[in-house]
């Protein structure tokens, strides 16, 4: 893969300088207060020091990170400020920035102190609404839906938040694109004849999204956790508290098991505790089946515009 000359971007509130092109990112404006991550192509080593956990694929410690994905590149992560890919020889840099802007650059947030929920999320009257849930629970789905109903899309399968002293957390708008499955865009009426494929023999396919007037942070109104319900007597709107809602919160972190290895297990959790003093948490129970999708759809908008509680 060659090397490209850095170009600037401007993602989540942070200006990446980067040798890897990433196309469909917003070029970096004039902001001087957004913090620069360097993003250069090198040799990315072969270990970290004293890493708290290792696994099949990566090592981790506070601050430094490093990942092997086979076939497609070596990342390294180092104080929320700087990203090394060693990409593989065979290896395409659709590839390469698939994993940059997924699991890399969730490991970037977390050692920036943001927390990048695993949720989709669209702005409500200036305020942000996102759809957290497992792979597969229909986020990016419903936030589609919404956006072809003319509510701005703020972010697709990682909405990052900040913490100001004051106030409810704020979610960055994300990455312009939506990654959504054949199925998806087919019950969406969307044809995927012009749609880049995320990797080569999957059907799932990038999606552009129309950009907003300005790329600040909305304050977070409300998550709900997508959830398919097994019986129909549980499907509908549950509001959680206590227990239940921390545990959904930590539960749709994304990649939350690298919490602890990046030593951000306690200061992840009192972010939790100021989340859920501001902003309610709903469980929503749907039924399976693009049939009943829109209509499904309908009530949770009349929920979330009506302030259910």
């Amino acid at each position: 893969m060659a090397q490209n000359s850095a170009e600037d971007y401007y993602v989540c509130g942070l200006h990446l300088r980067s040798d890897l092109p990433l196309p469909g990112l917003a070029l970096a404006g004039d902001d001087a207060a957004a913090p620069t991550i360097e993003i250069r192509i090198g040799e990315a080593g072969s270990g970290v020091a004293e890493p708290r956990h290792t696994g099949p694929t990566y090592q981790a410690a506070a601050n430094d990170y490093l990942l092997e994905v086979r076939d497609v590149a070596r990342y390294r992560v180092r104080g929320g400020a700087e990203i090394i890919v060693e990409p593989d020889a065979r290896s395409s840099e659709r590839d390469v920035r698939l994993f940059l802007l997924g699991t890399v650059f969730g490991v970037l947030c977390h050692q920036r102190g943001l927390l990048p929920l695993h949720a989709s999320a669209i702005e409500v009257a200036g305020r942000c609404i996102a759809f957290a849930g497992r792979s597969r629970a229909g986020k990016s789905t419903l936030a589609a839906h919404y956006g072809d109903r003319g509510y701005t899309v703020l972010a697709d399968d990682i909405c990052v938040l900040s913490f100001p002293p004051k106030g409810p957390p704020l979610a960055w708008p994300g990455v312009p694109k939506m990654k959504l499955w054949l199925d998806a865009l087919r019950a969406l009426g969307r044809d995927p004849g012009d749609l880049e494929t995320v990797r080569d023999g999957l059907q799932k396919y990038h999606v552009p999204l129309g950009g907003r007037a300005e790329d600040k942070p909305v304050p977070l109104m409300r998550v709900y956790n997508l959830h398919v319900a097994r019986l129909p007597q549980r499907e509908g709107i549950e509001r959680l508290s206590g227990a239940a809602a921390f545990d959904d919160i930590l539960n749709h972190t994304y990649r939350q098991h690298l919490l602890a290895p990046l030593g951000r297990a306690q200061a992840h959790f009192q972010q939790c505790a100021v989340l859920l003093k501001q902003v309610p948490m709903f469980a929503v129970g749907r039924g399976w089946g693009f049939e009943r999708f829109a209509a499904q759809a309908d009530a949770l908008e009349r929920h979330f515009l009506d302030g259910g509680a």
